[in-house]
This record gives structure tokens, sequence and C-alpha cells, in this order.
């Protein structure tokens, strides 16, 4: 068994903006480890536009909290409760490492090298690869 799912941010005559545009996966597998199954999440977003950016830059200076983490907590706690529900329902369910991965490119760097105002190289020197 291999589910897979996903989704990609939306926009509908009913809303005024999304702060972040992204792509999004989950999905279970087999785990050889342990003869189980992985339950996982993956994604990736940027802000959506420059307004947004500003204010989530000016949140960040001032010691908040912006979007991103905010997705990051959402996608905590669809584990956490995946867990409860497991356990709740006579399974057994536990975090299969507590370590993330996350990283915050820096989309101005992509935009110009997109754009062509730099190069390959200062592309990667800016975003630190």
């Amino acid at each position: 068994m291999f589910v897979v799912a996903g989704g990609s941010t939306l926009e509908s005559p009913y809303d005024i903006s999304h702060p972040v545009s992204g792509t999004r996966e989950w999905g279970i597998k087999p785990d050889a480890t342990n003869g189980g199954y992985l339950f996982y999440t993956t994604g990736v977003d940027r802000i959506t536009d420059k307004l947004t950016e500003f204010l989530d830059d000016l949140v960040n200076w001032a010691g908040g909290q912006s979007g991103f983490e905010d997705g990051d907590d959402l996608w905590r706690s669809l584990q956490d409760k995946m867990i409860e529900f497991i356990e709740t329902h006579g399974g057994h369910a536990t975090k299969y490492s507590n370590v993330e991965v996350t990283a915050r490119p820096n989309y101005s760097a992509v935009r110009d090298f997109l754009l062509g105002n730099i190069d390959l190289v200062a592309m990667r020197q800016a975003l630190g690869c």
C-alpha cells in the first residue's frame, strides 16, 4: 500500500488573497525498518506578493511569528492528531524522528536569477549552497 495526496494553494472569488503560494504532499507508505507504515508530509511555499512579503519581514523583525511558522505548526499538529487517533483506536504510533528539515530560501535571489539579473554562481552564493 502506498497512498500519496497533495494540493496547491488556490484562490476563489470569495478570497481576497492568500499570503503564501505553494504545493504540499502527504502520504502513507510501508516502512521497511519496522514493518509498519510511515506517514509523512512535505511541502514548499513562497510569499505571494510584495505587500505580504513586506508585512512578513516586519513581523519577523519585530520578533513575531510569520505565516511560514503557522504553516509548520499546522503540519506538526496534523501529525500529532494522527498519532492520537491511531493510539485512541487501539493502534500504536510514534514520531519516526523529531528531526525536521526546514529551508527558507531567499526567493529574491531565485527571482533575480530567473529574470537574468544574476548568474547561477551569484544565486548559489546568495542561497548559501
